[in-house]
């Protein structure tokens, strides 16, 4: 959907899969508001499964598109029981904790096997209300001896597309090792906001606000963008070209960064010739992003070095902080498909 108008971004109910990103999986059912000076203009229902194509809170044009409709990846499995009847579901085995490829969140499934699952759901007198078989990689959304009505989502079987999609995109991961092309830095990058107030032989001067100066090194042979008087941002290239990923990130952020690979992934399959929807990318780019390496951990417990995701690093500064222990330092980091699914498990 697209907005009618200007406005500011409000979530109502909606929770991302991951926060502070564009393309993020929406988890809840909820609206998305547009406001302008405060005022309420536009409406939307979300639901759980579709694309939060802008931020909470960003600022947004006329006809800028805000969701993109849920994915259609997965069969899904409902309770069709009689409305006035509840029943208790129950599997033929055990279940274990698995990870949803797509949320990035655990749910549950089966252990690897032969056979397919029966599903049993019964009322309390014993009666078989419905009964179907389920293949072993069907995420569940229903627990053991849960008591579920009628339209009550079972589980959801992952398509084949999905996999293939997957696979495809490990192609990509020399193109994410996020690793210089030899040695040294191949750009001079801008280290704060400023302006360039001089060019020399092989330095270009930055200036902030407050006056303070900084001098970048010109890398050998390197192309010179920047221009006397031209305004920076942080990360921006004044010099070369930069192909460290790993750099980009600490100067730009993860949202920036986000941008920069979509843009430079979209123009590498097109070269190629192959097709990968757009949503399928933001979720390998918000995967591979979303990593942290202690630097010093604190009073956390976490071991010096260890890399550990985004999430769980702030998880583990909220009960430090809870508390009163000394809080962790990281640097964010990117970690390769291959590396994020041997992570994931």
């Amino acid at each position: 959907m697209q907005s009618i108008g200007p406005g500011t971004v409000h979530y109502v109910g909606l929770e991302p899969a991951t926060p502070g990103t564009s393309g993020a999986l929406c988890l809840t059912d909820g609206v998305l508001e547009i406001r302008w000076h405060g005022a309420v203009t536009e409406r939307y229902k979300v639901r759980a499964g579709d694309m939060l194509l802008v931020e909470d809170g960003a600022s947004v044009l006329a006809e800028t598109r805000l969701t993109a409709a849920e994915p259609r990846l997965r069969r899904k499995l409902f309770a069709r029981i009689p409305a006035d009847e509840t029943a208790i579901v129950h599997f033929n085995e055990p279940t274990v904790s698995v990870l949803d490829e797509i949320t990035g969140l655990e749910t549950h499934g089966f252990a690897s096997g032969d056979d397919d699952v029966t599903l049993e759901l019964r009322n309390d007198d014993g009666v078989l209300l419905q009964s179907g078989r389920l293949v072993r990689r069907a995420l569940l959304r229903v627990a053991e001896g849960d008591r579920i009505e009628q339209g009550r989502l079972i589980a959801e079987i992952p398509f084949d597309s999905y996999d293939r999609m997957y696979g495809g995109a490990e192609e990509f991961a020399d193109f994410f090792k996020a690793a210089p092309i030899g040695r040294g830095p191949h750009a001079a990058l801008a280290p704060f906001a400023g302006t360039v107030v001089a060019i020399e032989p092989k330095w270009i001067v930055v200036q902030d606000r407050s006056e303070r100066a900084v001098r970048v090194r010109i890398p050998n042979c390197a192309y010179v963008r920047a221009r006397a008087g031209d305004d920076v941002r942080p990360g921006d290239v004044l010099a070369g070209h930069e192909r460290s990923h790993e750099r980009l990130l600490r100067v730009w952020g993860e949202e920036r960064l986000a941008a920069h690979l979509m843009q430079e992934l979209e123009i590498e399959l097109a070269r190629r010739r192959i097709r990968v929807a757009r949503p399928f990318l933001a979720m390998a780019i918000s995967a591979m992003l979303g990593w942290r390496r202690v630097v010093e951990p604190g009073d956390t417990g976490v071991r010096r070095h260890r890399v550990i995701s985004r999430a769980a690093f702030e998880k583990l500064q909220e009960e430090t902080a809870g508390r009163g222990g000394r809080l962790a330092t990281a640097k964010p980091m990117i970690r390769g498909i291959r590396a994020v699914r041997r992570t994931q498990g």
